[in-house]
């Protein structure tokens, strides 16, 4: 049998955990900020031919059916559209941007706020999934459900530890 001084984890690694949620968290920022640049760009742009351009900087096969129907459906997209779907990237970019440095900087409202925005990304998440299954999906479920439990469990260890000290 295992003790309970062996399962449990030092400070040290505590603090590694917390820094790899902040760089996962900083990297989801990056990766919609992008995003919201990309689709601000291609406001006033022929949306079909800028990303016939891309595809074929990308080098991807351009007979590809996936890719003609990928053209095809962005093609119809409005002004309108890609000024919505820059705003929210740029309001997700904030959002994950703001618990990345919060976690970095070692605070516990940045804790609180990471876990409130995760568990109300899950759901979101679970419909996607079921109407689109992917591994990728599944991934990205799985290591959000897996923050949101450690960040519960550290807050709810801590508020313990806490209510105990002040009770002594």
């Amino acid at each position: 049998m295992v003790s309970s001084k062996h399962t449990q984890l030092s400070h040290e690694e505590k603090r590694t955990i917390l820094t790899l949620i902040a760089v996962f968290r900083l990297v989801k920022a990056v990766l919609f900020l992008i995003v919201g640049i990309g689709a601000i760009s291609l406001i006033n742009e022929s949306v079909s031919d800028v990303t016939q351009s891309w595809l074929n900087k990308l080098h991807f096969d351009a007979a590809s059916n996936h890719l003609d129907k990928l053209v095809d459906s962005i093609g119809f997209l409005s002004a309108r559209h890609f000024a919505l779907i820059g705003a929210g990237a740029f309001l997700y970019s904030g959002l994950f941007l703001t618990e990345g440095i919060g976690l970095l900087m070692h605070k516990r409202w940045a804790e609180y706020f990471t876990a409130i925005i995760t568990a109300s990304f899950i759901p979101f998440e679970v419909y996607e999934l079921i109407y689109h299954l992917t591994w990728l999906k599944i991934a990205l479920i799985a290591v959000n459900a897996a923050i949101f439990v450690y960040l519960v469990l550290r807050i709810r260890k801590r508020n313990r530890s806490e209510k105990l000290t002040i009770i002594a």
